[in-house]
């Protein structure tokens, strides 16, 4: 590889990109970390971001002192502080995953090459902050990864490369971010960097408008709304439950309990019942919905 390639990471954490990149030969000029948004409508994504390592003296900022690469912690978005920092190390290119605001065209355009962005979905769908939720909301079961520029849009850049995959009815989102990232966007990543480095990289435009509405974040309370649904067949609200288990903790239950498990479903009759309300029978915890019982369980200590 090239060593005077310069590659400049914008992540948030110690996310699934950094150790490939670090590891692949191209010169790490520097690992900026994206703070964390203010206010998260996905809940489950900031306590998974906090599990990972965050922040001054968190995981990343760790990482980068023991492999002695140039460390940011960005706070106040694409200003003058970070537009400085970046323009030293005089990086060749900018490959940003996970970060929690778009950056302005001060940073992403500093580097001859470009800045690219992987986005876990595939493009021009679910375009926005939260497209695990909407895939989830939407029964999503052939998504994709897709590695694309990033220009004055949101994830609107022209793409470079994208793969979809297939995922079993009621994956949790550890899995669906393994399957999504660990298997198919790192290498994506690297491959999109070794063109790029070659000056073979190709560029599809996108559609002006996407197929599917903007991933936005959502609220408790939009949550709510969604779960009360009685539209849906109990494979989709199973699903949906599933993949958005965290949300459901912090929807349902009171702060001082447990966290619930979304186990298995199964058909019958529940006439009588409230849907979606917390039921115990024989033992048993479940959710009533329209065609039958949602089982859950509560976690113990230990």
């Amino acid at each position: 590889m090239e060593d005077k390639f310069r590659i400049l990471i914008i992540t948030m954490g110690l996310s699934e990109i950094v150790e490939p990149l670090v590891d692949s030969g191209w010169e790490v000029a520097g690992i900026a970390e994206s703070a964390p948004r203010k206010k998260v409508g996905f809940w489950w994504i900031k306590r998974l971001v906090n599990a990972i390592g965050m922040g001054k003296g968190g995981k990343l900022s760790a990482y980068c002192r023991t492999k002695k690469i140039p460390y940011y912690y960005m706070d106040k978005g694409s200003d003058a502080s970070l537009e400085k920092w970046a323009k030293s190390l005089e990086p060749d290119l900018i490959v940003v995953f996970s970060i929690s605001q778009l950056l302005r065209e001060n940073i992403y355009l500093i580097p001859a090459k470009g800045t690219i962005n992987l986005h876990p979905a595939f493009l021009p769908m679910y375009r926005g902050p939260d497209p695990w939720f909407w895939m989830y909301h939407d029964m999503e079961l052939n998504p994709g990864v897709t590695v694309h520029y990033i220009d004055s849009g949101e994830d609107t850049g022209d793409i470079i490369c994208q793969k979809k995959f297939e995922i079993p009815l009621g994956i949790k989102y550890p899995d669906f971010r393994k399957k999504a990232i660990k298997e198919n966007g790192v290498a994506l990543v690297l491959r999109a960097v070794e063109d790029i480095m070659r000056d073979r990289a190709s560029r599809q435009k996108q559609p002006s408008q996407s197929p599917t509405a903007r991933a936005g974040n959502v609220s408790i309370e939009e949550y709510l709304k969604i779960m009360d649904r009685q539209d849906w067949k109990i494979e989709r609200l199973w699903h949906f439950l599933r993949g958005t288990e965290k949300m459901f903790n912090a929807a349902k239950k009171p702060f001082n309990k447990k966290p619930w498990v979304i186990g298995e479903y199964e058909k019958c009759d529940m006439t009588g019942y409230r849907m979606m309300d917390i039921y115990t029978e024989d033992g048993k915890i479940f959710l009533p919905c329209r065609e039958g019982k949602i089982h859950i369980t509560e976690v113990k200590d230990g």
